[in-house]
């Protein structure tokens, strides 16, 4: 998911590492410090970060589902 997220301070993409002995993610834009020897912008712990993405990709594909099934009986009762 770093790939997704991109930094607002500096528009840089995020990368991701998986640190201890549970390889929980950690997001970090190292991008200034690799390009140019810049300071290092953020690094946070990332599961609050996934939990999040997933349940609002979860609540979406949803949504779409409620939406297929309704198009399907529609097009059963017709």
């Amino acid at each position: 998911m770093a790939r997704l997220f991109r930094w607002r301070r500096c528009g840089r993409k995020l990368t991701v590492r998986y640190t201890g002995t549970k390889y929980h993610p950690r997001y970090s834009c190292w991008r200034a410090l690799l390009d140019n020897g810049g300071a290092r912008c953020t690094a946070f712990g990332g599961l609050r970060v996934d939990d999040a993405v997933e349940e609002a990709l979860l609540s979406f594909s949803e949504l779409g589902a409620i939406a297929a099934e309704a198009e399907v009986r529609a097009a059963k009762s017709s």
